[in-house]
């Protein structure tokens, strides 16, 4: 009877476990890494864009802060599903931005490689997880402001990307993939570098202005870690028209492969389900505690609207002066002493 009694309690706890797992993998937290703003050194910022691309999947974010230590890093991994890389303009070895993306790569992939946890890289994003594998391997090219189709690499029927025919046939047919990038990682010199072979999947290629062969989309071998070239997050969410962004697409082929790029990487981190975590402590991370900024009727402006975070390095000459303001009190309390 007490056997009975132990198995349904056993079973019982069972359930309400799974319904708990059910229920994360249908609330969905995405980090997404923020950087320098260029204009306020101070602050970093992450484009409302790339928000929105992860939102319209059906995901919540949590915006990941800069030049934050190890733990910080390890408590993200531990209360989110997957991590963007996103675009930018920052140093691929010594930002903050670079910094924390290799960090939350390590650990992603050794401390927490059984929760197979998805990470997606656009452009700058795409470039810092090839430095990850193989640093020095990016070279000068000129792929600024042009839309392109995508030459695909055989056999795309083992890629986990590229499983939807309909948008194999877009990629391939039309100049949806929007690209705006001065580096590239060239076909030679993937070809040519063992690390980077043994580990990813080369998908598509690209040529840039001058003819030149470059990777532009690849998925790793062992783990849900993507990158692409180029901007899906642009084509539905970016109207900017001046002299540096004239040739965004926002036709329905490019809406419709943006979305399909979206949906796949939060259902890779639907699979990736994190420990329950404090409802408070939830909310107070989510991205909702921040509002957006318009930045899209500046001249030249990058971005349609941005999100501003407060940087988190200390101030040295504040330090500075408050250990000179305690070793004075000190000393006058020894004189008095």
């Amino acid at each position: 009877y007490f056997k009975f009694i132990w198995l349904c309690l056993i079973l019982v706890n069972s359930l309400i476990k799974l319904n708990e797992c059910i229920e994360l993998k249908n609330r969905p937290l995405v980090a997404i890494l923020s950087q320098k703003y260029y204009s306020q050194p101070s602050k970093s910022y992450i484009a409302a864009s790339y928000v929105k691309f992860v939102e319209s999947a059906g995901a919540r974010v949590i915006p990941v802060m800069i030049d934050r230590d190890e733990n910080y890093y390890r408590d993200i991994i531990n209360k989110t599903n997957g991590l963007l890389i996103p675009g930018g303009g920052q140093d691929l070895l010594t930002s903050g931005y670079a910094k924390a993306g290799r960090l939350l790569w390590q650990l992603s992939t050794t401390e927490f490689k059984d929760r197979k946890y998805p990470i997606w890289g656009t452009c700058l994003g795409f470039e810092l997880i090839i430095q990850f594998y193989a640093n020095n391997t990016l070279s000068d090219c000129d792929a600024i402001d042009v839309s392109n189709s995508l030459t695909f690499v055989e056999p795309i029927q083992d890629s986990r990307l590229l499983q939807d025919k309909s948008i194999v046939e877009i990629l391939a047919g039309q100049e949806v993939t929007y690209n705006y990038h001065k580096k590239c990682l060239t076909l030679e010199t993937f070809n040519k570098t063992p690390e980077l072979k043994k580990n990813l999947r080369l998908l598509s290629t690209n040529k840039d202005k001058k003819g030149l062969d470059y990777v532009s989309m690849f998925e790793s071998i062992n783990y849900p870690i993507y990158g692409v070239q180029w901007h899906p997050e642009k084509n539905p969410f970016e109207f900017a028209y001046n002299a540096k962004y004239l040739n965004i697409p926002h036709n329905s082929s490019a809406i419709k492969v943006s979305q399909y790029m979206s949906s796949f990487f939060v259902d890779e981190c639907r699979k990736s389900v994190h420990p329950i975590v404090n409802a408070k402590e939830e909310s107070d991370s989510l991205i909702y505690n921040y509002q957006p900024v318009y930045t899209g009727g500046k001249t030249n402006y990058t971005y349609e609207q941005i999100y501003l975070f407060n940087s988190h390095k200390p101030n040295h000459w504040s330090v500075s002066i408050g250990f000179l303001i305690i070793t004075v009190i000190l000393v006058l309390n020894l004189s008095v002493i």
